[in-house]
């Protein structure tokens, strides 16, 4: 027994050599067989690894309030964590689950969520995933049609907000870590629903690994070097859509769309999947990637082509493809007076910040007493330009390339009914300041951009 027990530590003692790098650590403790086993190991073995002094250990423990024994599990958690002179960060969260959305991934959704917010600077997660685990993870994905970056796997490390997360068994099975549990004499909660056969990942577990298992019982093995295999492959397809995107010139929003249609729709969807996917922090689905190169790639350069997701939009305008998050809803009749003498800068309604400076020799000059409206487009407006015909501002705004979701959102700014300055574009001629005359020049400071805060809020 006492050999079994070193062979175990001997394992878990390699396993953790690259945790010996940090000095903050922090166990994603569920209060279940597998996390108990990572935090006692992580406990009693990892200081004697270390490279830094003192080692700061601590545990996280979501509470997601599914079950009934929720807040049992809780108290048990806080007890290891005392027994063994650790702190433990609880964490409550509430599931919000739409129609038609699995549980188990909107409660592991909240869980990461909450993790990488947790995180301090250079923290390491490190979280109880196992051989097991991975074999369960590869059927599941191969049964929902993964690309060769879901085959993959559950990768053993990646960035996570401030921090790393860690996966340090992956190389153990289930087996492994109960005879650990067993000869230290480990206790831990049993999760009722992980012997539920209605959840996917259970009936993978229950019913048809063991029956894979019983036919093949070298599957974890073979399963194993096709997680390699398509992780080379995963590798490969990355670099080469890094090449194409540094052909193409661009790697955020928009992308120019010009080289990108010489190619045939395979290689488009390799670039435009790793283009999403650095823009949005989210991996485009089989579904969004053939829509983008059977839908909007081929419509005409002057239509106004659209693709929509749930978190973000795709338009395709003047042979260009822009990513954009969902825009807030705004009252486009909204007029909203503005003293500037008062203020230098106007909060708009879900639509941004517009702001003043004062210039010298440019910008709009305010007459006196006047006090300034900022509005939107209805239609049917014009602006007279300095040695130009007056014209219709819709035209004015097309000549310019405006982008038709920015017409719609463009604040304009009045003095009594003229319409005198369009921010950030032009001011009509009969309010444009004299090169001695000090104007107002207008910035539009839009609303955040930001796609992968977008989504995670």
């Amino acid at each position: 027994m006492t050999t079994s027990l070193a062979n175990l530590e001997a394992s878990l003692l390699t396993a953790f050599e690259p945790l010996g790098r940090f000095s903050k650590l922090a166990v994603a403790l569920s209060g279940g067989m597998d996390s108990v086993v990572l935090l006692n190991a992580i406990h009693t073995l990892v200081p004697t690894l270390s490279q830094a002094s003192p080692l700061k250990l601590r545990a996280i423990h979501i509470n997601h309030g599914l079950q009934a024994e929720a807040d049992e599990w809780q108290l048990f958690c806080e007890r290891l964590c005392a027994e063994y002179g650790i702190d433990l960060q609880v964490e409550r969260v509430i599931l919000k689950r739409k129609p038609g959305e699995s549980l188990e991934a909107i409660a592991r959704e909240a869980r990461y969520h909450c993790f990488e917010h947790s995180l301090d600077e250079d923290e390491c997660l490190i979280m109880a995933h196992h051989q097991d685990d991975q074999m369960e993870t590869l059927l599941l994905r191969f049964m929902r049609g993964a690309s060769a970056q879901g085959l993959s796997g559950i990768p053993q490390q990646r960035r996570l907000g401030k921090g790393v997360l860690h996966r340090p068994l992956l190389h153990l099975r289930r087996d492994d870590l109960a005879a650990f549990a067993k000869l230290r004499q480990l206790t831990w909660v049993e999760d009722s629903p992980n012997q539920d056969s209605c959840f996917e990942r259970n009936f993978c577990r229950h019913e048809l690994l063991p029956l894979i298992e019983s036919r093949w019982p070298g599957y974890r093995s073979s399963w194993t070097k096709t997680l390699s295999l398509s992780n080379e492959a995963n590798l490969l397809l990355r670099q080469s859509a890094q090449t194409d995107l540094a052909l193409i010139g661009c790697t955020a929003s928009p992308l120019e769309l010009e080289q990108l249609l010489i190619w045939d729709q395979a290689r488009q969807r390799n670039v435009l999947k790793h283009w999403l996917t650095e823009i949005t922090g989210q991996v485009p689905g089989w579904h969004l990637l053939h829509g983008l190169t059977e839908q909007l790639l081929p419509a005409r350069a002057d239509a106004k082509a659209s693709l929509k997701t749930r978190h973000y939009e795709l338009r395709r305008f003047k042979n260009r493809l822009y990513v954009l998050p969902k825009a807030q809803q705004f009252d486009a009749n909204t007029c909203l007076n503005w003293d500037i003498s008062h203020g230098a800068e106007l909060a708009l309604p879900n639509n941004g910040v517009l702001e003043a400076k004062a210039a010298l020799g440019k910008g709009l000059i305010v007459p006196d007493g006047s006090t300034l409206s900022v509005r939107y487009r209805r239609g049917g407006e014009c602006i007279k330009l300095a040695k130009r015909p007056t014209k219709p501002l819709k035209k004015f705004l097309q000549e310019l390339s405006v982008e038709p979701w920015i017409r719609e959102r463009l604040p304009i700014v009045y003095c009594g009914d003229d319409l005198v300055a369009i921010a950030g574009l032009a001011v009509a001629e009969k309010y444009r300041a004299a090169q001695h005359q000090h104007g107002y020049v207008f910035t539009w400071h839009q609303a955040s951009l930001d796609l992968v805060s977008s989504i995670e809020g």
